[in-house]
């Protein structure tokens, strides 16, 4: 079961995504996981790994901070 913070990172993530103009396959590419799994995430059904973490902040240019907690550096 996931909580309401593993709701609110997937939809940090998927509106990061969105501003960006990127498809969830094409970022999936990006990160070198599933689209499967992206959805997965930005629907909240599951967390991203650290290394998607750190992948998507590099990608798209925002802290893990915010990623994760919604904080600016």
């Amino acid at each position: 079961m996931i909580d309401k913070t593993g709701k609110e990172i997937g939809q940090r993530i998927q509106k990061l995504r969105k501003s960006a103009g990127l498809s969830v396959d094409r970022l999936a590419e990006l990160l070198e996981i599933t689209p499967n799994f992206l959805t997965l995430i930005e629907e909240g059904e599951c967390y991203p790994t650290l290394k998607v973490v750190m992948g998507i902040s590099n990608i798209l240019n925002v802290s893990m901070d915010y990623i994760v907690f919604e904080e600016n550096e």
